[in-house]
């Protein structure tokens, strides 16, 4: 096969650093990061064949979620796919629930907002749909 190349983003150095130790601890080859904003990334337009984000729209106000998915869409190829996983919106009520609400209110500030602003806004569901996309599978 063809492998995979893969390569990560952050705002934040330390994060950076961290994702860095990692792969030379698993012995990652093919991985490589880069210090980039995701409502402005680095990359030309159809780049990538896939696109993801995992646990990074629910901290953010909708304008931001949505330049983020913008360019998502920008840099991934026609034929390609956006892959995001992120909170439930409802959330479940269970343990699991209350406890990230918790976790979530306490990171506070601007996280906080953006998490509230993001269960109003109903997910990642009603994010993508206003966002242009034809099918959204939430399972």
């Amino acid at each position: 096969g063809r492998g995979i190349i893969a390569t990560g983003i952050d705002t934040n150095p330390s994060m950076l650093s961290i994702a860095v130790r990692n792969k030379t601890r698993q012995e990652l080859a093919n991985v490589s990061f880069q210090l980039a904003d995701a409502t402005n990334l680095p990359f030309p337009d159809g780049y990538f064949d896939y696109v993801s984000v995992s646990f990074g729209l629910h901290d953010k106000e909708k304008p931001i979620r949505d330049k983020v998915i913008s360019e998502m869409k920008r840099v991934v190829k026609q034929e390609g796919a956006i892959i995001s996983i992120d909170y439930q919106v409802p959330p479940p009520k269970n343990v699991w629930a209350t406890f990230a609400r918790i976790i979530e209110f306490l990171a506070g500030g601007l996280h906080y907002q953006g998490f509230k602003d993001y269960l109003r806004n109903g997910g990642l569901e009603e994010t993508f749909k206003l966002n242009c996309f034809a099918h959204l599978s939430a399972k």
